[in-house]
């Protein structure tokens, strides 16, 4: 298994945190104010593919949990809280609008016609089914001489579709966050995307569980983490925490700057490794003994 354009991923939260960096005090405060700013700076350079693999074998849709010789177990709010320092409760993210919504949304945005979102950007057309070119929006947008408004929405859509959101080209980024950047009663800091990667993750475990699935899309930094963070015998040969254990714990975790050997060997060692894992190996309470202390109260009936 391996993630389809994940260098680019890696190459756009490097760029989007370079844009931020260079923001006059006046405009860096209400990118700031978004609570999203940080999520560039902590998503992982590398993934460690065949560990990744070894859990998704093991991910069960019907219950949305991974299946352990020791029984059950998957990944809860109170971890996105504490890994990703998302908000959890709050105003829900919306399902994806119709595609005359996000069509107009995108035009506003890229300062596009709809015939020119259906042109070729080299040899792929900037807007299709899956997503607009990521690198089409920042060009129209954080490299173009535009207000600040237009920036501050390209800003947040790249950072929503190139962290949490991501899908499995790499160099598309989604529209349907759009819908939430538009409404303009409720404040972005204000949705529960929390919430919303929770539950894309789940979505993106599902199918990458199936048998013909190759690849996997996600927010892959919380899956990694959320594994190092519970299952201490997976965690990176440092071994270790590099700073301090502070929300979001994801910037906490020293995955190196190598790459890790992709190879069958490591994936069948971790494999046997799974089906010999008692429940005295796993971390139970990796945030304390009362996990949700710090993390807001939630409620929500409903599918996800």
């Amino acid at each position: 298994m391996g993630g389809a354009g994940a260098d680019a991923r890696t190459q756009l939260c490097s760029e989007l945190g370079n844009w931020r960096a260079r923001l006059p005090p006046e405009h860096l405060e209400p990118i700031d104010g978004t609570s999203l700013s940080h999520l560039p700076g902590i998503m992982f350079r590398r993934f460690d593919w065949p560990l990744i693999s070894a859990f998704v074998e093991r991910w069960q849709p019907d219950t949305n949990t991974f299946h352990m010789p020791f029984g059950e177990i998957t990944i809860m709010l109170h971890d996105v809280y504490h890994i990703l320092g998302l908000r959890v409760d709050g105003s829900m993210v919306s399902t994806t609008p119709s595609t005359d919504v996000l069509r107009d949304a995108c035009s506003v945005t890229l300062d596009m016609t709809e015939e020119e979102l259906n042109e070729k950007c080299g040899t792929k057309i900037v807007w299709q089914g899956n997503g607009v070119l990521t690198e089409r929006i920042v060009e129209s947008t954080l490299e173009a001489q535009r207000p600040f408004s237009f920036h501050y929405r390209a800003y947040l859509w790249l950072v929503l579709g190139g962290c949490l959101f991501l899908d499995k080209s790499g160099n598309r980024t989604h529209p349907s966050f759009l819908n939430e950047l538009f409404v303009e009663d409720v404040q972005i800091s204000e949705y529960s995307w929390g919430s919303a990667v929770l539950a894309y993750m789940y979505r993106q475990l599902g199918t990458t569980s199936r048998r013909d699935a190759d690849s996997i899309a996600g927010c892959l930094t919380l899956l990694q983490a959320w594994i190092y963070e519970y299952f201490p015998c997976f965690r990176p040969q440092q071994g270790t925490l590099t700073r301090e254990l502070a929300i979001p714990r994801a910037s906490a975790w020293d995955v190196g700057s190598g790459c890790p050997n992709k190879s069958m060997e490591r994936l069948l060692a971790f494999r046997a490794r799974l089906d010999h894992l008692t429940d005295n190996e796993v971390n139970w309470l990796p945030y304390g003994v009362d996990p949700a202390r710090r993390v807001p109260a939630t409620l929500f009936i409903g599918c996800i």
